[in-house]
């Protein structure tokens, strides 16, 4: 699998997202500012960086500025990964040669998963987590096939079905209220 540095000074921005990038199976390796992460970068080839834009020492545009000013590194898949609204920092960003721009929080990990895979050039099939549906099989009906259907809320056979038991006069009381006030509105316009 590949190998994501994630450099940021917020270690509870950190945790969570290499947690779950361990959990999809790549390999994780984490820096706390953007010096730090310029050794980790020295001593490991790296497939993918996650960088923060604002962090201490060296901030993420000057770490992008360092790692495209290297050759070897010229075509490193590198995401900003921030929660700060910068316009004049996004365009520097942009000119050096960012691949995404994401916002914390306001990305789901799902989309930020497919992000990572497109750039890693791998497939992505998105998983369904969560509560897994119950199958229930299909009230009977002459000459089709019976199949399983999956569904998080069946309602009980017949419920929604009208039948003239449940309420006889409804269509009929409707149809009379109806002709009744049809009646009544053409004596008011006379």
């Amino acid at each position: 699998m590949a190998t994501i540095l994630i450099v940021d000074d917020e270690r509870d921005c950190r945790r969570p997202l290499a947690t779950l990038l361990k959990h999809e199976g790549y390999e994780i390796h984490e820096a706390a500012n953007g010096l730090e992460g310029m050794e980790a970068l020295n001593r490991q080839d790296y497939d993918l960086v996650l960088l923060d834009l604002v962090m201490p020492i060296v901030n993420g545009v000057h770490m992008l500025q360092a790692i495209r000013n290297q050759p070897k590194w010229k075509n490193l898949p590198v995401f900003l990964v921030t929660a700060q609204h910068d316009s004049q920092m996004l365009t520097n960003a942009r000119a050096i040669g960012i691949q995404e721009y994401i916002f914390k929080g306001d990305t789901p990990f799902m989309k930020l998963l497919e992000l990572v895979k497109r750039h890693l050039k791998e497939s992505f099939t998105p998983r369904r987590r969560g509560r897994k549906p119950k199958i229930r099989p299909v009230v009977e009906q002459p000459g089709a096939q019976q199949k399983p259907v999956r569904s998080f809320y069946s309602p009980a056979p017949g419920m929604y079905q009208s039948s003239p038991s449940r309420c006889p006069d409804r269509q009929p009381t409707r149809q009379k209220k109806w002709s009744q006030f049809q009646l009544e509105s053409q004596r008011r316009e006379d």
